[in-house]
């Protein structure tokens, strides 16, 4: 309890750090005042306080455990509401469900390989399923950028069909695609969210440096990351729903 306690503690100081760090910076570049920057700050601050009673409250309801998945939530919304505002305004809805199904089949990959499902072998593999996937439909859009969206699903069609396939042999595959569909941000572990925490720092440090500046396949890469890191912890559905709803 007291290390569940301590990794859940730090890893909400390191995103608090890292992300109002660069937020004064973002600030004073889009050319904000002095004084509309410190009072952001100061809300801030007091927001850290006045919400600590609340966030007890929540702990004493759910239990830490549950308390620690909610965390979790938040920290996939802290990358997703802006990425699917990016989504949004491409006019690629559909983006985050193909790239989330190209995570799920490096997942799927690494399972039939008997690799650990919370190893860092899976979780490379998850990775570098994804970027492959997000480098494919970025090269696609500025091949074919009239017809994305179609590429989009075939995309989706294919990768899903992949890992259904994969999954044939397996007595359990079909329950570890539903888990993988569904979710168990329930029963999020502290390494999950220490690990969330983490990513969410580096890739809202660097939407926050860099923004719209990204450039296509910057963007495609940013998003292959939160969604490789969110995908196995709130499943494919609740990815779509946190980056298009």
């Amino acid at each position: 309890d007291a290390l569940l306690a301590l990794t859940a503690m730090v890893g909400a100081h390191v995103i608090m750090v890292g992300v109002m760090s660069m937020t004064a910076l973002h600030l004073d570049d889009g050319g904000q005042s002095k004084a509309f920057i410190g009072l952001v700050i100061s809300v801030h601050i007091a927001g850290m306080y006045a919400f600590s009673p609340l966030a007890g409250v929540v702990a004493d309801r759910v239990g830490r455990v549950g308390a620690l998945g909610v965390a979790a939530a938040v920290l996939v919304l802290a990358t997703h509401v802006p990425l699917g505002r990016r989504v949004l305004a491409r006019g690629i809805i559909f983006l985050d469900l193909a790239v989330a199904q190209f995570a799920v089949l490096g997942v799927v990959a690494a399972h039939a390989l008997d690799l650990a499902a919370a190893g860092w072998p899976t979780q490379f593999a998850a990775a570098a399923a994804a970027l492959a996937g997000a480098a494919l439909l970025a090269a696609c859009e500025r091949r074919w950028p009239e017809i994305q969206e179609a590429l989009i699903g075939s995309s989706f069609v294919v990768a899903a069909s992949l890992a259904v396939l994969l999954l044939a042999h397996d007595p359990h595959g079909g329950e570890h695609l539903a888990d993988l569909m569904s979710g168990q941000v329930l029963w999020a572990t502290p390494a999950q969210a220490a690990q969330l925490a983490v990513l969410t720092v580096m890739l809202g440090t660097v939407l926050a440096w860099r923004g719209e500046r990204l450039g296509r396949l910057g963007f495609y890469l940013v998003f292959a990351l939160a969604i490789t890191a969110s995908v196995q912890l709130v499943g494919v559905y609740l990815v779509f729903a946190s980056l298009i709803l």
